[in-house]
């Protein structure tokens, strides 16, 4: 979610922004709204429109028009009413063909798109459009507040960006292109980007414009063909994403791509981008991408080669990115100025300072006596403790542990992976537990309690003399262990290495109404929110190349992922993990393509299952592969069901789907079904 007021992202679902903490879910009055002499307005405040729109101020102005809110006295509610100035016009059939074509396009619904509710010229002779009002910020104040501060977008705030931009141009281009697609145009809310100025440019006479168009600073994201008089098309678009794009990512309005870098961290991913933009904002519309799914195809394909990369990296990059110490740089000066003040006070005590010191005084010297006794009084004890704690150093050997005060031996042992390989050659040699314990260390461990300590020390020197004799074997031994032990918790999130880390956050979940592929018991594309956990890359046993695990139950799936230390996912997380960031119908597209993962073919040949990771593009923008076909994957469902997600190999569109969900008993095994696991893991 992106602030409306500062721009910041925000993890999905926030109530109030990180940065500066304006409230998410909440209306906001606050705004940053153009300012203009009371001369220049088109029409002047608290006067009528048409006798039915009265003004009671004004938002902003653009190239083409002036923007109201106004009382709908019709309806009783407020909207936005855009007034075009009389340079746009030179009759009145140029006129009417704007209100008429605006017409034919306001019952369009999209929740991508600002409602238009009427066009029409008024009786005072003004060309106007009244409209939804909403609230939300600009991308190009946002773009604004960014620049100022030399912090563009991140990938993780661009991708939902580019995706809801592309589904309401996809939705548009079979019969209208927007013509006018720049950051102005574009509204930022908590969920929804919203899309303003739908298709003006299609509808109004270019030549009677261009001059105001090419005096316009935001012209750079308008198409060449357009400032040159021609009509736009929906190539024309696609120029417009890919110079927002470049924007977004340099934080900069630099028109030459081989001026910027755009990704310094990494070669390819720079390279990728910057083909991606330069093919997209060439000056011959043909040499473009053909729609603007394949722009956001390559431009998701280049984000995913980000998702792979270490955690370190994109922690640098998100660290040379971030903006609070500059934005808010202000508050920071604020709080240090008060907190000097606060020095410089004279410090006021109940006794003075001489009071004050003689009693910290006799409290320091009261501690340091307690401390003392209370040392002196347990140290056997502690000494006791301490020689009867067991730690298993090799992961799954059956060790006991005689703990008196802990019942967590796992405390301790995460603990042990933490410490040096030096420091843990020296743990391991402590005592095994008493039921492993020959008898001659039993008789040692009583003698011990006996003498306080003495026999301990016996211990250790015969154990001291030991590691003399082998110590080369005993320290290589040692290394190796922890060496293993250490790469089973490399990863990102603290995920184990083969898994994938998704942090909490909310998603979708389920299908829109008008998907031709929806099932009935399918959840209406509502938020749903998952906390942060690891998901296996693969399917069980999780290993690429190898065959996925088939004709298992439900119970002896999740025995299975016990046994691994990890348990079977629930439907949410698996389908969050299959849409990935962009939400999309299926893991790479919202297209269905019988090649790219094992589902139904189109020419009706027979699959079957196959390895693991055979079919490469069929992975999600999170890095999860294989959610789509080859085999079903057991979850768990809401109130106690059981059932599969996924589809599988043979199955159609629909049923491949990341929405598509099939409750089944349990107990039922087939050769399609298989399954996944996931894991807890710590915010």
């Amino acid at each position: 979610m992106l602030c409306k007021k500062c721009g910041s992202y925000n993890p999905d679902g926030s109530e109030i922004c990180g940065v500066c903490k304006e409230p998410l879910l909440v209306k906001s009055s606050g705004s940053i709204r153009q300012k203009i002499d009371s001369e220049k307005l088109l029409v002047q405040i608290k006067s009528t429109i048409n006798e039915r729109y009265f003004i009671t101020r004004f938002i902003g102005e653009g190239t083409f028009a002036q923007v109201f809110y106004a009382i709908d006295k019709a309806t009783n509610s407020g909207v936005a009413l855009k007034i075009f100035k009389p340079f746009v016009f030179k009759n009145e059939e140029e006129m009417s063909r704007l209100v008429w074509g605006v017409r034919g396009i306001k019952d369009i619904s999209h929740p991508n798109l600002v409602r238009i509710f009427d066009s029409d010229i008024s009786h005072e002779g003004w060309v106007y459009i009244s409209m939804k009002f909403i609230y939300g910020m600009s991308l190009k104040n946002t773009i604004k507040l960014r620049t100022e501060v030399g912090k563009p977008f991140s990938f993780e705030e661009i991708e939902p960006l580019f995706f809801q931009m592309g589904e309401i141009l996809n939705e548009m281009h079979p019969t209208i292109c927007h013509g006018d697609f720049k950051p102005s145009n574009i509204i930022i809310q908590p969920d929804y980007i919203k899309l303003t100025d739908t298709t003006i440019l299609n509808y109004i006479t270019l030549s009677n414009c261009i001059k105001q168009i090419k005096e316009d600073k935001s012209n750079i994201y308008l198409a060449p063909e357009i400032l040159e008089g021609n009509e736009p098309s929906y190539r024309s678009d696609i120029y417009s994403c890919g110079r927002i794009l470049q924007t977004l990512l340099s934080g900069s309005e630099e028109k030459d791509i081989s001026k910027i870098q755009l990704f310094k961290y990494n070669e390819e991913i720079d390279r990728r981008l910057k083909a991606v933009i330069s093919k997209a904002t060439s000056p011959d519309p043909l040499a473009r991408h053909n729609d603007v799914n394949e722009f956001n195809a390559e431009l998701f394909e280049v984000l995913s080669i980000y998702n792979e990369l270490p955690q370190t990296v994109k922690d640098e990059y998100h660290q040379s990115i971030s903006a609070v110490e500059t934005k808010f740089v202000h508050i920071r000066k604020k709080s240090e100025s008060r907190k000097a003040e606060d020095e410089k006070k004279p410090l006021k005590t109940l006794f003075g300072k001489r009071a004050l010191i003689i009693v910290l005084f006799l409290l320091i010297a009261v501690l340091t006596a307690t401390g003392l006794f209370l040392y002196d009084r347990f140290r056997s004890d502690t000494t006791s403790l301490t020689a009867d704690i067991t730690v298993p150093l090799i992961a799954g050997k059956d060790v006991a542990a005689d703990i008196p005060v802990s019942e967590e031996p796992d405390v301790v042992y995460e603990d042990i992976l933490a410490l040096s390989s030096d420091d843990a050659a020296s743990v391991s040699d402590l005592t095994p537990g008493p039921e492993k314990r020959p008898p001659e260390q039993q008789k040692e461990k009583a003698e011990k309690k006996e003498t306080g300590g003495t026999a301990l020390t016996e211990k250790q020197k015969t154990e001291e003399k030991k590691k003399e004799e082998k110590p080369e074997e005993k320290g290589k031994t040692e290394k190796e262990q922890l060496t293993e032990e250490k790469e089973k918790v490399k990863g990102a999130g603290g995920c184990p290495k083969d898994m994938i880390y998704i942090k909490a956050g909310s998603f979708k979940m389920g299908s829109v109404p008008g998907d031709e592929g929806r099932q009935a018991d399918e959840p209406a594309f509502v938020s749903v929110n998952t906390h942060a956990y690891c998901i296996d890359r693969y399917e069980y046993p999780n290993k690429k190349g190898a065959m996925p695990k088939t004709s298992v139950s439900f119970d002896e799936a999740d025995k299975l992922c016990a046994a691994a230390g990890k348990r079977l996912c629930s439907e949410e997380e698996w389908e969050r993990a299959c849409k990935g960031l962009s939400m999309l119908k299926y893991p790479y597209d919202n297209v269905f393509d019988p090649t790219i993962c094992n589902a139904e073919s189109n020419s009706g040949e027979e699959k079957k299952v196959a390895a693991s990771g055979q079919f490469p593009k069929c992975r999600s923008t999170y890095g999860v592969y294989d959610m789509s076909g080859n085999v079903a994957e057991w979850v768990f469902m809401k109130d106690g069901q059981k059932g599969v997600k996924g589809g599988y190999v043979n199955k159609p569109d629909w049923a491949v789907r990341c929405a598509s969900r099939r409750v089944e008993l349990g107990s039922k095994k087939s050769p399609f079904y298989g399954f996944r696991c996931c894991m807890d893991v710590d915010e």
